[in-house]
């Protein structure tokens, strides 16, 4: 169902009452000065039949992105609200289209649990560097949600680790896909080598700037490690 016009004016902080004088009040108006008043009053008529179209074009653009997110969630009741405060925060912050807004906001409540401004603040983030990368939004953040997985990455945390990220793809050249894969794949190895989040971002990225073939290192690391490590003696402190 299509939104209504006062909820329209609403969502867009649109004055209503500006349009209270009515076609009737406008045309009268411009009947006494003649054929050419009167042609521009049939103008004026045109443009705002353009408008009100404009206007429910827009409407049916809310509601699909409304649609999205309460699919995406199954969110309902305040919930539902919360998040389409949410939407609308972020769409009036971020130049790109309601599609995207929804998309980031659905996804990025489903697959992490975040309302509010840590939604918003994400949700930014995200879009921000899928525009810039010029790579899929919802693809980068189902890979970045599973790393935050992998590594354990707190919500307070989360918009460090993706910036930390995009550096290490535009410092090395690492397609940001491969890197969210290979620091997930390698994660496990990683952590019981010492490694912390950034130094693993900055390992996986020189890698493969330097044409390293990652799997064949990391399988002779294991071994190798686990040979020299003594009796009682951590394997990240035999590797340091």
């Amino acid at each position: 169902m299509g939104l209504t016009v006062a909820e329209l004016s609403a969502d867009l902080a649109i004055d209503s009452r500006q349009f209270d004088t009515g076609l009737q009040g406008i045309l009268g108006k411009f009947g006494k000065f003649g054929p050419v008043a009167a042609a521009a009053g049939g103008a004026i008529v045109a443009g705002l039949a353009v408008a009100a179209k404009a206007a429910l074009d827009l409407g049916g653009s809310f509601d699909d992105a409304y649609d999205t997110i309460r699919i995406g969630t199954g969110a309902t009741g305040k919930e539902l609200e919360g998040l389409q405060e949410d939407f609308k925060a972020v769409f009036a912050d971020v130049p790109t289209d309601m599609a995207s807004v929804s998309t980031a906001i659905a996804d990025l409540n489903t697959r992490l649990g975040l309302t509010g401004k840590p939604l918003q603040d994400l949700s930014k983030q995200f879009i921000d560097l899928s525009r810039i990368t010029g790579t899929d939004l919802k693809t980068n953040i189902a890979s970045v949600t599973r790393v935050f997985g992998d590594w354990q990455i707190s919500a307070k945390d989360q918009a460090g680790a993706l910036d930390a990220m995009f550096r290490a793809t535009q410092a090395s050249g690492i397609g940001f896909d491969q890197l969210s894969t290979s620091v997930v794949k390698f994660g496990a190895p990683l952590r019981n080598l010492g490694f912390g989040f950034e130094e693993s971002l900055a390992l996986l990225s020189q890698f493969d700037k330097a044409g390293v073939n990652t799997q064949t290192v990391f399988a002779g690391m294991r071994m190798g490690v686990g040979k020299l490590a003594k009796e009682g003696e951590s394997v990240p402190e035999t590797f340091r």
